[in-house]
């Protein structure tokens, strides 16, 4: 928020507190506004109170290299500064890796206008200060060797399948895209915010240009991949990211000029309306919040905690889940246990394709997930309605070093009936397979 706020400032040429505290509301609370009952994903566009959850660092990144890009050319060309920017770039990689894709389609677009541009009226290409041609050099130094180490540690690129149901460019992908687009806002501003400094202020113009791009991408490639639950990310990265501080600037600075015209019902109107979409943004970010909470788990007593906490540092629980209740096998709904004893806990069902619903795929339970396909409890659980026997459950779970059970009163033990109870309040047990 604190970067926003300065970030709006810097671009609009002023020192003003206003401005600071404007950019800090935006950042956190600028959403386009849901006009309409719609798809699931017409809620996801929201500032940064919840876009933080989901992109963390790389949101602060991409901020720092937008400061960077506005006040390199006026610093003192420095390996060490040049460094600095290199590195805050090449954070954004192993920090959410389609932010970084992001960043390049807009960064790609606005260079090869430029080249073109330069070669189309002077015939040759531009002209590169020495600032920038070591900040170029750093950051693919950076890069290189961020990417090459994640591949020598082992990482990879993770994804969420594709779900069978789910076609390119349902009606999902196209009402959520329209109804964001209709309710945008204050976002629209990005487009005036070029025709008015494109000329005076050319790093600026080409943000707003750069973001355009990103934007429109990310929607095509959204559609194109919308069956890949992950893919949502191409398009309210983009928004939650990028989109919110490059539309602050722009406001702050259409607003300016509407000031120095001399029309001020046109400039109260400008204010008023974007103050009422932060208000809205506001709550429908804190409400997206409370979505990601608890649910409705009752919260596990802490002497339960405290019992499993003193299990073996290698135990590991299992607990029975319902097919419609984990999106990902590897991402138990019950991952805050593992979190307080930092013992594993391990979902048992059948996963039905709950994330292609919401795309537009087949609600029906009987869909398997897949992100189930590659799980080894499908051998038990090849369908919703399967029954498995207590000696097949404890020979897997023996088989992969599951010794204990939790239970309480929306997963009651299932699984193995004869284990033997370790600790117990009220409804909350801790179950030792025998």
């Amino acid at each position: 928020a604190a970067l926003t706020g300065t970030l709006v400032r810097r671009m609009a040429g002023t020192a003003s507190r206003r401005a600071f505290l404007f950019g800090m509301l935006a950042c956190m609370f600028l959403a386009p506004v849901s006009l309409s009952p719609g798809p699931h994903f017409i809620s996801w566009a929201v500032g940064l109170i919840f876009g933080i959850t989901l992109y963390g660092l790389a949101a602060v990144a991409v901020l720092l290299a937008m400061y960077s890009v506005e006040v390199l050319s006026r610093r003192r060309a420095t390996w060490s500064l040049a460094g600095f920017v290199g590195c805050v770039v090449a954070l954004i990689v192993p920090a959410h890796l389609v932010i970084a894709v992001l960043a390049a389609t807009g960064v790609g677009t606005v260079w090869t206008i430029r080249i073109l541009l330069a070669l189309i009226t002077t015939r040759r290409l531009p002209i590169v200060s020495p600032i920038w041609r070591r900040s170029f050099i750093w950051t693919g130094v950076a890069i290189i060797s961020t990417v090459a180490w994640g591949l020598l540690t082992g990482h990879g690129v993770g994804g969420s399948g594709s779900s069978p149901s789910v076609s390119p460019f349902n009606a999902t992908w196209r009402e959520s895209v329209a109804i964001i687009i209709i309710g945008a806002g204050a976002f629209l501003a990005i487009a005036p915010g070029w025709v008015l400094v494109r000329r005076d202020a050319p790093v600026q113009a080409d943000m707003y240009v750069g973001t355009t791009v990103l934007l429109i991408a990310g929607a095509v490639a959204w559609g194109a991949r919308i069956g890949d639950f992950n893919m949502f990310h191409v398009f309210f990265g983009g928004i939650a990211v990028f989109a919110t501080p490059v539309a602050a600037i722009a406001v702050w600075s259409v607003w300016i000029r509407l000031r120095a015209s001399g029309r001020p019902i046109l400039t109260l109107a400008t204010v008023v309306l974007c103050l009422a979409q932060i208000e809205f943004g506001a709550a429908l970010g804190i409400v997206q919040l409370q979505r990601f909470g608890p649910r409705d788990y009752q919260p596990v007593p802490l002497e339960l905690l405290a019992a499993i906490r003193g299990l073996p540092v290698d135990a590991k629980l299992a607990y029975s889940c319902q097919p419609s209740e984990e999106l990902a096998i590897w991402d138990a709904r019950l991952l805050g246990i593992s979190a307080h004893t930092a013992r594993r806990i391990v979902p048992m069902c059948f996963q039905s394709d709950a994330l292609g619903a919401l795309i537009g795929g087949d609600p029906s339970l009987d869909v398997m997930s897949p992100l189930f396909q590659p799980a080894p409890q499908r051998v038990l659980y090849p369908d919703s309605s399967a029954n498995p026997s207590t000696h097949s459950i404890v020979t897997f779970l023996k088989a992969h070093g599951i010794d204990y059970i939790y239970a309480d009163g929306a997963h009651p033990n299932a699984l193995v009936p004869e284990a033997t109870e370790v600790a117990a309040v009220g409804r909350f047990q801790l179950l030792q397979i025998p």
